[in-house]
This record gives C-alpha cells, structure tokens and sequence, in this order.
C-alpha cells in the first residue's frame, strides 16, 4: 500500500499528510472497536484468561500510538 502512495501524482505538499492523517483516524477508530470487541467477549465467556490477554495487548499497542 506504501507504494502505491509514492506514485499518487500529487500536486501540493499538504496532500499527502491529509491521506496520512485520514488512514491515522480510520486505524485508531477500528482498533478501539476491535478492543471494545474483545472486552465484551472476554467477560461473558469461559476464555476470559486468554480474551484478557489479547485486550491488554491491544490497549498496550493502542497505548504505543
């Protein structure tokens, strides 16, 4: 995907920190999903042990950003 952006024919400096800043937003949005997603799993099954390690991994990569 990287180098598909290389080769955009841009035509302002500005362009590519906006597509930059969009893929930003779109990833924390569906991290925190995904992270809401294991939360609720993780409390209402027998996996919770595993489910809980999974959503501290995530919330420390979350946390990373």
């Amino acid at each position: 995907m990287a180098d598909n952006l290389v080769f955009f024919p841009y035509t302002a400096a500005d362009e590519p920190l906006y597509i930059i800043h969009n893929i930003d937003i779109i990833v924390s949005v569906a991290g925190s999903n995904l992270l809401q997603s294991f939360r609720e799993v993780s409390s209402s099954t027998t996996l919770h042990s595993t489910c809980s390690f999974v959503v501290l991994s995530a919330q420390i990569v979350l946390d990373r950003h």
